[in-house]
């Protein structure tokens, strides 16, 4: 059936072929207005920015996890006004220099049970209530960092990672130590004295310790030495712990003093030394640092560096049992 009978009627579109057209009309103008919306809200939340952020940094937090190494990260992308929440297992940023309402917007990372994670809160610093590029006075630059024990988040500026700390073994049941002394000596054969020996048997724990002595004034590193006997697991975490206090110590005296730092640490398993083989009593041998490196850079030369040897000693073996 035709609905028009004339030929101008036939050129002319019929109902039935204008309402689709406005129909469709109608349809894009809604999305397109919905679109622009969008873009608009993406465009005043920096939703784009703020996910890569997030997902970039924790790719980082799982690299730094995989790496069979210490190390540590100076994060060199541009947070500009955002600021970062670490989580147990995932990165936020924000905008705002208080969070009210936190989005499910977030990277996640895989932590990893054996190794300690610390959470912590990064905020840049403006002059003003408003934040604004103009008022920004310190953004937020990151480093991130995985030593044997952990991984560390924060500020570069404000955190200088121990890439030499090691990871201490558990040991269960661990004794108590009624008495441990320490004993400082120039001469390395003073541990063979028969006196000496007869001396340590009275106690619990005994450590002694001297300065290293190398050619090479590059090397400033801490050994302990240990009996490879019975005790030997529980030497070596008591070596262990006391290691990492003075890494602790040692490295915040040097960075305030302008010392040498400590370049490395080991613990050395021997028999070479008889002072260390005891049946009931652990002890430990302690070579700190090297004393041919000039008085002015040497630990050894500066009062705090020497007294913070024999803290750090009273440190690990409390830290112990």
């Amino acid at each position: 059936m035709r609905l028009f009978s004339s030929k101008k009627a036939e050129a002319e579109p019929t109902e039935e072929t204008i309402y689709p057209i406005i129909a469709v009309s109608i349809a894009i103008v809604v999305v397109m207005l919905q679109l622009l919306s969008l873009i608009s809200g993406l465009k005043d939340n920096t939703i784009f920015e703020r996910t890569f952020l997030e997902r970039d940094i924790a790719n980082t937090i799982d690299s730094i996890y995989a790496s069979p190494e210490n190390i540590f990260i100076d994060y060199d992308k541009d947070a500009k006004l955002f600021s970062f929440i670490f989580d147990r297992n995932y990165v936020n940023a924000y905008e705002k220099t208080s969070i009210i309402n936190q989005d499910n917007l977030v990277g996640y990372f895989s932590p990893d049970k054996k190794t300690a994670y610390s959470t912590i809160e990064l905020k840049p610093v403006f002059a003003g209530e408003q934040p604004s590029i103009e008022s920004l006075i310190k953004k937020v630059d990151m480093r991130l960092a995985k030593t044997d024990r952990r991984i560390s988040v924060n500020e570069k500026n404000a955190f200088t990672p121990e890439m030499n700390e090691m990871e201490c073994p558990e040991i269960e049941n661990s004794r108590r130590f009624s008495s441990s002394p320490s004993k400082g000596f120039n001469d390395i054969v003073d541990i063979n004295d028969a006196a000496e020996k007869s001396y340590a048997a009275r106690y619990d724990i005994f450590v002694w310790y001297y300065p290293g002595s190398y050619d090479d004034t590059a090397q400033n590193t801490i050994k302990a030495f240990i009996s490879s006997d019975a005790n030997l697991k529980e030497n070596r975490r008591l070596a262990c712990l006391i290691l990492n206090q003075l890494l602790e110590r040692l490295g915040r005296i040097s960075r305030e003093n302008s010392l040498e730092g400590v370049t490395g640490v080991a613990i050395v398993p021997t028999d070479s030394w008889q002072m260390l083989s005891q049946e009931r009593q652990l002890s430990v041998l302690l070579e700190i640092g090297n004393k041919n490196i000039p008085q002015e850079k040497n630990i050894w030369s500066n009062e705090n560096a020497r007294n913070a040897i024999l803290e750090a000693i009273d440190a690990g073996v409390k830290s112990y049992g």
